[in-house]
């Protein structure tokens, strides 16, 4: 049994993409009887491995706290209950502490270097903000290469209240040269930017991708299926899912939209769409087909019905990092068609596991969905291979000794 301990910081546990995976590389660990823990801002589990960073009246003094220095641009550079996890038993007892999305209000980065002076970091990122000025991702703007210096988008998430950008780079820039850090990538795309970042040239690298329970994610009958979610089994149908589904522009919901509208009006009269995720209720009227709705799904088992009553899962998203829905859909045998942004391209391999569609580029996603529908027995093979590479390459098992290896390593480390 592994000598060591993992503390897992992270905005919640079991829900939301970043969520999701931090809970789920906690419990892999546990189950090969490593000592972990996991410390959240937000809990949605009972399970006793996991608590709140701060007591209640903490997350008052981080309200108060975050509200004014929001409003001088100095975002995250200041809350109460970032200082609370110092001497918290859990952070104490542990000899590597583990990050994951660390902007919205819960932990601030400046505690970094006292962070790393008692304890080994690692850092799984989950999106570009550890590398830019604020935002999550930066587009077409590579700004974030040479200091963020005029911002060009202050307004997107998270939004500043004045262009501090360049302030706030600087101040990781200072932060980072204090802190000793490994640094996760789980796609080759979200390497390729921590090795480009200045920020982070000091650091040392790995790759480790996602990995899923394929115990839970996997192939089931779809009629099977269909029954349980009172769907038409003559129906072909098009799942689009996300955390968040009403407006939010970076998931290509428009693209999705006007690709099937354009199938409809080709003549498919038999089509129907799924979607699943916050708002979904309130998005997508504009489509011409039937469409079956769920708000967000957290519970794996209902999400690995929906993958398998899907014919093929869409994910136009037009900035990505490696989506976990993909790589589910997979482990259910269900094929993807998805823009060529960020990591996706690790996963979804064009006309093997998929149809990999030039990024906003409508046509390409509309042909690409056609495609899938109208060659069956394109997907059934997509959907065979589909399979066979999640149980060779994203297993939750494998992810979990990736994890644990690394943890070996660093430990070794003086």
């Amino acid at each position: 049994m592994p000598d060591f301990s993992v503390l897992h910081i992270s905005t919640a546990d079991n829900i939301g993409g970043s969520g999701r995976s931090a809970y789920k590389i906690h419990k892999g660990l546990c189950r090969i009887g490593i000592d972990s823990k996991m410390l959240v801002g937000l809990q949605v589990t009972s399970d006793p491995t996991v608590a709140r960073i701060s007591k209640r009246w903490m997350k008052v003094a981080d309200l108060i706290t975050g509200t004014i220095t929001d409003a001088l641009g100095l975002q995250y550079v200041f809350l109460p209950s970032s200082l609370a996890i110092l001497s918290h038993p859990w952070f104490k007892a542990a000899d590597i502490i583990q990050l994951y999305n660390t902007h919205g209000n819960y932990f601030s980065h400046s505690i970094l270097p006292l962070i790393s002076r008692r304890k080994k970091v690692v850092w799984r990122l989950s999106d570009m903000w550890p590398v830019t000025g604020h935002c999550v991702y930066s587009g077409d703007c590579e700004l974030w290469l040479y200091g963020c210096k005029k911002c060009p988008h202050p307004d997107s998430y998270p939004p500043l209240s004045w262009d501090s950008a360049s302030l706030l780079w600087k101040w990781k820039k200072y932060l980072y040269q204090r802190s000793g850090i490994h640094i996760v990538a789980p796609s080759s795309w979200t390497m390729g930017i921590a090795e480009k970042s200045p920020l982070f040239k000091k650091f040392s690298k790995s790759v480790i991708p996602n990995g899923v329970d394929l115990g839970i994610f996997k192939p089931i009958p779809k009629e099977s299926c269909m029954t349980i979610l009172n769907i038409p089994k003559e129906k072909k149908t098009v799942l689009f899912l996300a955390h968040v589904i009403k407006d939010n522009p970076r998931k290509g919901g428009d693209f999705f939209i006007a690709a099937i509208n354009k199938i409809v009006e080709h003549g498919e009269d038999n089509l129907m769409v799924l979607l699943a995720g916050e708002g979904a209720d309130a998005w997508g009227h504009e489509l011409k087909c039937p469409v079956w709705r769920h708000g967000l799904i957290n519970d794996d088992e209902l999400l690995a019905v929906v993958y398998n009553s899907a014919d093929i899962l869409v994910h136009p998203a037009i900035v990505e990092n490696l989506p976990n829905s993909i790589i589910e859909a997979m482990a259910c045998g269900t094929p993807s068609v998805a823009f060529d942004t960020g990591g996706v391209s690790d996963v979804v391999r064009n006309m093997e596991t998929g149809y990999l569609a030039a990024c906003k580029d409508g046509e390409s996603l509309y042909r690409g969905i056609k495609l899938l529908l109208d060659k069956e027995e394109v997907r059934v093979s997509m959907g065979k291979k589909c399979r066979e590479i999640a149980e060779a390459e994203y297993s939750l098992e494998l992810q979990t000794r990736r994890f644990a290896e690394l943890y070996q390593k660093i430990v070794l480390i003086k």
